[in-house]
């Protein structure tokens, strides 16, 4: 894999993130099985357990996802 197509992807996996974190909305489950590739686009899947958060500085306290990710 060319490393500048790696950098590519790594920075649309931040800014799906950041997005989602604008409109206070944490993953919670970030791994490799929910990114996904689609036209040389990356998607960010699987918001099963996503947390929406109701006040700018609340925090999401329960530990949730993946283990070891």
């Amino acid at each position: 894999m060319d490393e500048g197509l790696a950098w590519e992807w790594l920075v649309q996996l931040l800014l799906a993130l950041s997005y989602c974190h604008s409109k206070k909305v944490l993953h919670r489950d970030v791994k490799t099985q929910n990114v996904m590739l689609s036209k040389g686009k990356v998607l960010l899947g699987d918001f099963g357990l996503a947390k929406q958060l109701q006040r700018t500085l609340e925090m999401a306290r329960t530990p949730i996802g993946t283990p070891f990710y």
